[in-house]
């Protein structure tokens, strides 16, 4: 009779580990914040060239934007 009550508990035990612990709060914790954050510096280091013209154009294009929005307003 113990060894059953044992048993179903260690079962329990398992069940809100792996669905508690591993599938909610990792997932949306720490893993979940990690792999955004992998994503997007894949993401971002596709975009780079590496190209100094490269990065003076877009600097060029965010000055002309700013400038603009503040000529508007």
């Amino acid at each position: 009779m113990i060894q059953f009550l044992l048993k179903a508990l260690e079962a329990l035990e398992h069940s809100l580990w792996q669905r508690g612990d591993v599938k909610t709060i990792d997932a949306y914790g720490p893993d979940g914040v990690a792999k955004v954050v992998k994503n997007l510096s894949d993401r971002a280091s596709s975009i780079q060239s590496g190209y100094l013209y490269h990065y003076a154009t877009v600097i060029l294009i965010g000055v002309v934007l700013i400038v603009s929005f503040l000529i508007i307003i």
